[in-house]
């Protein structure tokens, strides 16, 4: 892995280790994210639960 992934995974990991609740991890993580970044995962995350919906 490389070091930048290693420094990275470490980083979202003390700050989810730290937070005192979801919402925060959250805002700590997307701190370290770009909007396109954001965007991209928040699409995803939208085609999953539509998927889950179908399936339910």
């Amino acid at each position: 892995m490389a070091l930048e992934t290693v420094a990275i995974l470490r980083s979202i990991l003390y700050n989810l280790e730290i937070a005192e609740d979801l919402d925060e991890a959250k805002r700590a993580v997307r701190v370290m994210c770009s909007k396109d970044d954001i965007a991209a995962v928040e699409q995803e995350v939208l085609n999953h639960r539509k998927s889950k919906n179908k399936e339910s």
